[in-house]
């Protein structure tokens, strides 16, 4: 994905919104994969690509759960466009 942060920010001021979290499920039967892998953008703010969003992840939790989707445990991976920043959040 090659985010396009003019677009994003126009979005953002129109739904007065402060970043906008993108993700996608990952389906894998081996234990401790990922649920989602995520991004979450706010240049509307001054930050283009957040690294690690914890507050993002769990409303995504909380949007997966009232859509059913229950795992034991949630896993995010988020950061991987950053080499020095890889991060798996748990929820």
């Amino acid at each position: 994905m090659v985010p396009n942060f003019k677009e994003i920010s126009i979005l953002s001021k129109e739904m007065k919104c402060i970043s906008i979290h993108c993700f996608a499920l990952t389906e894998s039967d081996i234990d401790n994969a990922p649920t989602a892998v995520c991004r979450n953008f706010a240049p509307l703010y001054g930050i283009n690509e957040e690294a690690s969003t914890g507050t993002s992840n769990c409303a995504l939790a909380c949007y997966l759960h009232n859509l059913g989707i229950r795992p034991q445990r949630y896993i995010f991976e988020q950061g991987h466009i950053f080499p020095v920043f890889p991060e798996s959040l748990l929820s």
